[in-house]
């Protein structure tokens, strides 16, 4: 049987090299419209997970990486094409590699073997994925331009927090194990 929301997860991986290659060819209607879609699938791979009740492990494994590899593969288009700026982008990606170095540490030197992405974390992501069509749509008309600084600035503001949470949690596991 064919697992619909694993092939969105996998359509999204497949999805974000094209959408950076449109966003470098500033093929910004293109690239806007097939983010679109890409975060399409990550709410329906979700939704259809619960709903049909097919949650596998490697859903809930590649989903999480599917978002990083999106949203980094975006960003850094975004950034190498001179939309954002560069500190936004080490902003987002040095989170996300704390997150992940911080997690393996956990893994490897502790009892801790499950860990969840706090509310923090999912808002920050979500709205970097707000950030993210903002600042394409910028490109397009100008007159978003406002609305995608504010979108950064807020991207920002949650992806600290985010850090500072996700380092507490870390300690507070750390010293529960």
């Amino acid at each position: 049987m064919v697992n619909i929301p694993n092939l969105l997860t996998a359509l999204r991986l497949v999805l974000a090299p094209v959408i950076a290659y449109d966003v470098c060819a500033r093929k910004f209607s293109m690239a806007f419209t097939l983010f679109l879609v890409a975060a399409l699938t990550d709410w329906l791979d979700g939704m259809l997970a619960r709903k049909l009740r097919i949650t596998t492990q490697i859903g809930a494994y590649f989903d999480p990486i599917a978002d990083k590899v999106l949203m980094g593969a975006v960003f850094i288009s975004l950034a190498a094409s001179g939309i954002a700026p560069w500190w936004f982008i080490m902003v987002v990606l040095g989170r996300d590699i704390g997150i992940l170095v911080a997690a393996s540490a956990l893994l490897k030197f502790t009892k801790v073997r499950e860990l969840s992405p706090s509310k923090w974390g999912k808002l920050s992501t979500f709205v970097q994925m707000i950030a993210a069509p903002m600042l394409i749509a910028a490109e397009i008309s100008p007159t978003m331009i406002s609305a995608a600084a504010i979108a950064v600035r807020i991207s920002v503001a949650l992806t600290i927090w985010s850090a500072v949470h996700y380092a507490f949690q870390s300690i507070r596991l750390v010293r529960e194990s």
